[in-house]
């Protein structure tokens, strides 16, 4: 599947029919992951980085929040938690 928010994921796969009886599961099954990847980011933004690294991760931090919520731009996703995209 396209690397794509999670919303549009989950429409990716709910569009055609979204009274499918699987979407809830499959949403659930994606939160889960998104999970597992954050508490795994969060552990490897914890340790020690050198300048250069820092900075790398600080982009692959904007690039995450770009994929898991679908924004557009940097604008609006001003931080991974708080991006306006982010589902209610």
């Amino acid at each position: 599947m396209p690397r794509l928010g999670f919303r549009r994921q989950v429409e990716a796969v709910s569009f055609p029919q979204p009274d499918r009886p699987d979407v809830p599961s499959l949403e659930a099954h994606a939160r889960e992951q998104f999970a597992i990847g954050d508490k795994a980011w969060q552990t490897y933004r914890g340790l020690h980085a050198e300048a250069q690294e820092e900075r790398l991760a600080e982009e692959v931090e904007a690039k995450r929040a770009s994929v898991r919520w679908g924004c557009c731009n940097e604008e609006a996703q001003p931080q991974l938690t708080h991006c306006t995209a982010s589902p209610a």
